[in-house]
């Protein structure tokens, strides 16, 4: 499993583009993957400190 953040607002907007051409490489090859969408720097970090957060305190 792939994991893929992306800021939508990153690169002017082409953040989303690239991600539309690698998202259809994904699927051609049937590889198991979820992406998040942000709208800002701030919203992506957020996430990530919050992924962390639960991966730390996941029970063994």
């Amino acid at each position: 499993m792939y994991y893929f953040l992306v800021n939508r607002t990153s690169g002017k907007g082409r953040s989303v583009k690239v991600w539309n051409e690698i998202e259809a490489i994904l699927k051609e090859k049937n590889v198991e993957y979820q992406v998040v969408i942000t709208e800002s720097k701030d919203e992506g970090l957020a996430f990530i400190m919050f992924a962390n957060h639960c991966f730390i305190h996941m029970p063994p």
